[in-house]
């Protein structure tokens, strides 16, 4: 596997996680002001207050996606198979997807 296939995925020097509401992506703050969400980023404009109100800290677990076609629990978590490789929240609470952080 090659480096560009983990583009997407955050750095251990990555801080300051967040997950986007809609799709679950997990990317650092940095990342979500740089490039937007890379599934939803016509409703993720890359300024500070779009990216609080569109994402989250508060989420519960992450899942490595790698291949779309042999996975399951992306079915379950109901991440689809057209977004990209990267990490996704397991579950982001009721309560985060309402609010603005």
């Amino acid at each position: 596997m090659s480096v560009e296939q983990f583009s997407n995925f955050p750095t251990p020097n990555d801080k300051d996680l967040r997950a986007c509401k809609r799709c679950k992506l997990v990317k650092s703050n940095s990342e979500f002001l740089k490039n937007g969400c890379d599934n939803c980023d016509e409703n993720i404009k890359k300024s500070k207050d779009d990216i609080k109100k569109q994402t989250t800290k508060d989420f519960h677990g992450v899942i490595a996606v790698l291949n779309f076609e042999q996975s399951w629990v992306l079915n379950a978590l109901r991440i689809k198979p057209t977004y990209v490789k990267g990490l996704y929240a397991m579950d982001i609470p009721r309560r985060a997807r309402s609010m603005k952080e």
